[in-house]
């Protein structure tokens, strides 16, 4: 589970979000970002996946960093602060350096030797959605340089360089409710960094916009329904076909495979 901007919001007339950490306590979840937790396939011992959780609504990094006429549009688009950024790297290499992790169930787990997936998750988008955003893209050809962070996270192109960094596969998240994949290829080049990557030349990284699951007045309410493998992560989406009878059912036209490169 991740915080969004509703469990932050504490606004009528204006947009603001305030300090809390009652969505963490009613859940039992950590109340510092990001965090990673890791599951570990009791039928294969060569594989694991970790999922990093981010926080995009922090209302004190907002308050801090920018000045108050800029705030509503930073709280609409999200904000991973540089400190959530620089941890989600380290984190990371904590998991490859050390072999051990957390698993979903609270439990400190051996993942050394193992083939290890990334998933990042934050509530607002990373990227704009490239269906129905015709800017979104300056180029046929989808790489960092060539992307238009509108109506995304703040300071988007930082947030990207650190789940790069960090070897994520795959990022998902939702805010807007409208289901869509999209991607990124990376190459090294494009950060400019004077540090070692050992990371192939290009790499993609993956992001999932997941539908509204209980706001049954969106266009498309459902669900993703996601099995993660080691070279690629298999997404199919349930959707509600009637709103008089809150039912999912499997739409086979999404079944989409969304391969990438450890």
């Amino acid at each position: 589970m991740v915080p969004g901007n509703h469990d932050r919001y504490d606004g009528r007339w204006f947009p603001r979000q305030v300090e809390s950490v009652a969505f963490e306590a009613a859940l039992e979840l950590p109340s510092y970002y990001p965090f990673v937790r890791v599951h570990v396939p009791p039928d294969d011992p060569t594989f694991a996946v970790a999922f990093f959780v981010l926080n995009s609504v922090p209302s004190g990094d907002i308050q801090e960093r920018y000045p108050r006429h800029k705030r509503p549009g930073v709280i609409a688009g999200g904000y991973v602060p540089d400190a959530m950024r620089s941890q989600l790297v380290l984190q990371s290499e904590g998991l490859s350096d050390t072999g051990r992790a957390i698993d979903l169930g609270g439990q400190e787990v051996n993942i050394s030797g193992r083939t290890l997936v990334k998933v990042a998750i934050v509530h607002h988008h990373p990227v704009p959605n490239p269906n129905t955003d015709t800017r979104a893209w300056r180029h046929p050809v989808r790489t960092l340089k060539n992307a238009v962070f509108a109506e995304t996270i703040a300071e988007g192109e930082a947030l990207l360089k650190a789940l790069w960094f960090a070897g994520v596969q795959l990022v998902l998240f939702g805010h807007k409710h409208q289901a869509f994949q999209s991607y990124i290829d990376v190459h090294p080049n494009d950060f400019y960094a004077d540090r070692n990557v050992d990371m192939p030349d290009w790499n993609r990284m993956w992001f999932a916009c997941c539908p509204s699951t209980s706001q049954y007045d969106q266009a498309k309410p459902g669900f993703y329904a996601i099995e993660v493998g080691k070279t690629c992560a298999r997404l199919r989406q349930f959707s509600l076909q009637s709103r008089d009878d809150p039912v999912f059912t499997l739409d086979e036209a999404s079944a989409v495979q969304l391969d990438y490169h450890i």
